[in-house]
């Protein structure tokens, strides 16, 4: 009887557990900073400096709102089952007596809602990005790196706060 390789698929089975909590724990509480859809500066088009930035017309800031409420009871769904989805497979992990079929069946299920999950995030992306102009896009792809390295010099100041 080989325990050594035993003791590896336990220990790759905890890594693996470990990794989806962590990432389904990230996708299903919304932070501090988030906003009525859930994430953090989703509602972009309606803050006054990015309708100046990108010369967004009503037009277009109606149509995104449209876009960003019929996409979320779907997203608000899929987020809500992927975390029960990720809580089954959470059980089946920490029950002993769970078989290794029992355990990837939950852990395929739970990676499909997560992948719809993301497919549904994304083709909502692509939705808005088809309301904006070339220039208009371009212009928020600048806004969003600026603003993703100056949250990261903030974070870091806080974390190095926090030591």
């Amino acid at each position: 009887m080989n325990l050594g390789g035993f003791k590896m698929t336990r220990v790759l089975s905890l890594f693996v557990a470990t990794f989806l909590v962590l990432s389904f724990a990230a996708l299903a509480y919304p932070g501090k900073d988030c906003d009525k859809h859930g994430k953090r500066g989703w509602d972009w088009w309606n803050k006054p400096e990015m309708i100046e930035k990108l010369k967004l017309t009503d037009q277009q800031k109606n149509q995104i709102e449209e876009i960003a409420s019929a996409n979320k009871q779907k997203i608000d769904g899929l987020r809500t089952q992927a975390k029960a989805d990720y809580e089954a497979f959470k059980e089946v992990m920490e029950n002993p007596n769970s078989t290794r079929e029992q355990i990837l069946s939950k852990f395929d299920q739970a990676g499909k809602t997560h992948g719809e999950l993301r497919r549904a995030e994304f083709e909502k992306k692509l939705d808005i990005r088809d309301v904006l102009t070339p220039e208009q896009r371009t212009a928020l792809r600048e806004f969003k790196e600026q603003n993703k390295k100056e949250y990261k010099k903030e974070k870091k100041g806080k974390d190095k706060e926090d030591m």
